[in-house]
């Protein structure tokens, strides 16, 4: 199973940041269920993207002058 890391904490042999993506064997067994209830770590659930479409069916473009969002992927199911 993997968790997000929603605020920092360190372990340990090393420091993890919010936005970590990290394996259940890296986390303490003492530890976890703290972690877990304090919201420091999250269950990890993994996004599938897929093609954004227009509204006339073809594929959308990447508009390259808006650099932290990529158009041309969007979320299934949104």
């Amino acid at each position: 199973m993997k968790y997000e890391v929603v605020n920092g904490f360190d372990t340990k042999d090393k420091r993890y940041e919010a936005g970590d993506v990290i394996e259940e064997s890296v986390i303490p067994s003492k530890s976890k269920k703290w972690l877990l209830e304090q919201g420091i770590v999250v269950k990890y659930v993994e996004k599938k993207l897929k093609r954004a479409r227009n509204k006339d069916g073809s594929f959308k473009k990447d508009d390259k002058t808006t650099q932290d969002i990529n158009e041309a992927w969007v979320e299934e199911g949104k």
